[in-house]
């Protein structure tokens, strides 16, 4: 069969139909498993050669992956030995450079969650998108690289306001908490719910603010807001915190073992940090 060089050929070109023939010839003679070699050799080449480039990696693998998926289904009838053969190679891919790999992910993440907003994207196809990236997540080994990745990006669209869609981010970190377990999403999680007791803090100070306001009308008109950050989950400094909040905000409502600096305001565990 010119073995291996035109099998590969077959597979580059993703000539379903060939391939197809190509199985059945081999499936009637028992011979499958003399392709094994040859179609980890490609997997891994392929992925070794999109792991060169600089962009567009997470694209690229995605398709690579989508590509040899219809193969293993269309023409290799999803021979059970084939798809152990791609499911291992894409592992081999996943662990050339985990850090790259780690990184490029979490960007991926964070370039859909920003462009779900700017184009109005249905939440349906980005559904759909993270499903097909999660295919990729779950080859992954060095998962708590990725998690640190993550997490920064995370912050800095919750800061800057740059992704919107709740819903959106939770079904992310929902798709991580059920491949990884909830002590994966831990730091995430305390996120979102540094977030949502803000909105409490900050409601309940414009409630008594208006009320005061109305009784004493000597109080002059303000903006305030109230963010807490828990240290142990926000991964940036009070420095990178403050200059990426609201630049109206006034002060931030920190989470702290202790409040020990002088210029900070103790509140049981909880400082002021004020913005300069």
């Amino acid at each position: 069969v010119q073995g291996e060089s035109g099998f590969n050929l077959l597979l580059k070109e993703n000539d379903i139909s060939y391939l197809r023939r190509f199985y059945n010839l081999l499936d009637r003679v028992d011979k499958v498993d003399y392709i094994k070699g040859s179609f980890k050799f490609f997997v891994k080449s392929k992925g070794a050669e999109i792991l060169s480039k600089d962009e567009n990696v997470i694209d690229e693998l995605l398709k690579l992956r989508q590509d040899l998926r219809r193969i293993l289904i269309e023409s290799f009838n999803n021979n059970e030995s084939l798809s152990h053969v791609l499911n291992y190679g894409f592992e081999d891919i996943m662990s050339l450079k985990v850090n790259k790999v780690a990184e490029q992910l979490s960007k991926y993440f964070d370039l859909q969650l920003k462009q779900a907003i700017k184009t109005n994207q249905q939440e349906q196809e980005v559904e759909r998108q993270f499903d097909e990236v999660m295919g990729l997540f779950k080859y992954l080994q060095a998962k708590d690289i990725f998690e640190e990745f993550y997490t920064r990006r995370l912050v800095k669209r919750l800061l800057l306001g740059t992704s919107t869609n709740s819903d959106l981010e939770r079904s992310a970190i929902n798709r991580f908490k059920h491949e990884c377990g909830s002590a994966f999403t831990r730091r995430a999680d305390d996120i979102f719910r540094d977030l949502e007791i803000s909105k409490v803090y900050s409601n309940e100070f414009q409630h008594y603010y208006g009320v005061a306001k109305n009784e004493h009308a000597n109080i002059p008109n303000m903006q305030f807001s109230i963010a807490v950050f828990s240290v142990n989950s926000w991964p940036l400094s009070n420095q990178k915190i403050t200059k990426l909040i609201d630049p109206f905000s006034n002060c931030l409502l920190y989470t702290s073992d202790a409040a020990d600096d002088l210029l900070c305001v103790d509140l049981g565990g909880r400082r002021i940090i004020k913005k300069k």
